[in-house]
């Protein structure tokens, strides 16, 4: 059956450009392929959907902030056996029942970044430093609104300055400076599973200014391809969503079966 877009997705202003988080679907007869980041009690709200996507045979991805274990990311022992799971902004790939390989070899100087965006959290009061394996955060989302609009931009054109080869990106969505090894993405990442099925119907759902590149890569392939944002905001996507509750609810007719998708 026909997979009806507008049976679940209002469609995008054409003035929209660019934008993204995480939940992408993708159908390959009655396969799927999904993909989604838990960073907030909201996003959450779509995890128990995904041990119904198991449970029916169904390929799912997640992609999280971190290489993170079951009761972390709130799902079964056996759900998280069978997910493919993106980590650290594409630096990770996990495939089902395999163990967490990198997707560079890159190391970045942590010590050496790490006292910069130290000393950045220390002046800025709310904001704080998250270090993980290959990449490094400052986090401003609960500073001071107006002292974190400006410390952000002065942060990344310092590092800039002084990084040559590395990615800096601010995330306003995230309210986070990013540093990365250059080429890494969840785009890429994205690339390496799709690369391993020949999946011919593809949906891809975010919000988050870091998932620009996953919806270039879904959007550019051929076959039913559906790239959709959360909220209205400037993006790429053809099609919106109001917010999280809705992806949920697209998700959970879609494992019932409507809308002519996975059946």
């Amino acid at each position: 059956a026909q997979f009806r877009a507008r049976d679940f997705f209002l469609p995008a202003s054409a003035s929209f450009i660019a934008v993204v988080v995480a939940v992408v679907v993708v159908f390959r007869r009655r396969d799927v392929l999904g993909f989604g980041w838990p960073s907030s009690q909201e996003d959450e709200a779509y995890l128990p959907v995904l041990d119904k996507l198991v449970a029916k045979g169904i390929d799912v991805v997640l992609i999280c902030r971190e290489a993170k274990a079951p009761p972390v990311l709130s799902v079964s022992a056996d759900t998280y056996a069978a997910l493919a799971i993106i980590a650290e902004s594409g630096a990770f790939l996990k495939m089902p029942g395999e163990d967490y390989s990198p997707l560079t070899s890159v190391e970045l100087p942590m010590e050496f970044i790490d006292s910069i965006l130290s000393n950045y959290a220390h002046q800025t009061d709310g904001s704080y430093v998250r270090k993980l394996s290959k990449t490094i955060v400052w986090n401003y989302d609960t500073a001071d609104p107006d002292f974190g609009a400006w410390q952000p931009k002065e942060l990344v054109d310092h590092l800039e300055g002084v990084l040559g080869g590395l990615d800096v990106i601010n995330n306003k969505q995230e309210k986070e400076v990013l540093v990365k090894p250059k080429g890494v993405s969840k785009g890429r990442a994205v690339s390496c599973i799709l690369e391993r099925k020949n999946y011919d119907f593809v949906l891809c759902v975010g919000n988050d200014r870091s998932d620009e590149d996953m919806f270039e890569v879904v959007g550019g392939g051929g076959g039913e391809r559906y790239c959709v944002v959360v909220g209205q905001k400037p993006s790429k996507a053809a099609w919106y969503v109001n917010d999280v509750r809705e992806v949920v609810g697209v998700l959970e007719r879609m494992v019932m079966g409507e809308g002519g998708a996975g059946g």
